[in-house]
């Protein structure tokens, strides 16, 4: 496949998957407007919804009033949620039970399927990540309104060591300035900032007599950024299976 065909095709995906990621906002003193703190996104985990994030979201979060996340649209606060997470890897997440989608009307939302057998599937090498940067996303009570979400493409050449305190990680490194759009078109994308928490996917390929079958595969969470070192940090998805295991075996 040639470059554009990569980049259409992960298009294409973005747009079948961008739902599940939740912009999280958090609202400072004496202002009207509402920040972007960073991102999360929505698994289905043993037939059970999970918003999945990075804990130094949470944990800056703290610091805003008013926090809260979109879900198909509707800003729904996250103040009585508990959090359970994982400091070594820094991610954190909470169940969305029956309860909760209830009280905040959430009659069905879209989630990606962790559990769903890919054994079969080969990586293909092609990666995206996908975030609401801070820049791009300001929520204000009187009236304006900014929300976007943006995907990046890397590639497995890009893979890299990095110096993290993230016990299971992968890096990656990330020149912004290289950036392409689809149309092969050079543009400087937002800055990083606002993207933490957000799912990094491999597509993976299929090949048997029908054809080939593109699919998703979880990789990890957006982490960290180096800017100066042009690197970036994800949190492997072991780290996440681990952390929703523990959670199920409190929730039998």
């Amino acid at each position: 496949m040639e470059m554009t065909e990569h980049l259409k095709l992960i298009d294409n995906f973005v747009e079948s998957w961008n739902s599940i990621v939740v912009p999280i906002y958090g609202k400072k003193s004496n202002d009207n407007r509402y920040y972007g703190i960073g991102s999360g996104f929505l698994v289905n985990f043993k037939k059970e919804i999970f918003l999945v994030t990075c804990l130094h979201v949470v944990e800056c979060a703290k610091n805003y009033k008013g926090v809260f996340g979109i879900f198909n649209g509707n800003g729904i606060t996250f103040h009585e949620k508990n959090f359970y997470i994982d400091k070594d890897n820094d991610i954190a997440t909470t169940h969305l039970d029956a309860k909760f989608a209830n009280e905040n009307k959430l009659e069905k939302v879209k989630a990606f399927p962790f559990e769903k057998d890919k054994s079969e599937y080969k990586e293909s090498g092609l990666y995206f990540f996908m975030g609401y940067p801070s820049s791009k996303n300001v929520l204000s009570t009187v009236g304006g309104f900014d929300r976007r979400l943006q995907s990046y493409s890397i590639d497995v050449h890009k893979r890299t060591n990095a110096e993290t305190k993230i016990n299971k990680n992968i890096a990656f490194y990330f020149d912004a300035k290289s950036m392409l759009t689809t149309n092969l078109e050079k543009k400087i994308p937002p800055t990083l900032n606002g993207v933490s928490g957000g799912p990094l996917l491999s597509i993976s390929i299929l090949e048997n007599d029908y054809g080939i079958d593109f699919s998703l595969i979880l990789v990890g969470v957006f982490s960290e950024w180096y800017q100066n070192k042009k690197k970036i940090v994800f949190t492997e998805v072991s780290a996440v299976t681990d952390l929703l295991n523990d959670v199920c075996g409190t929730l039998e």
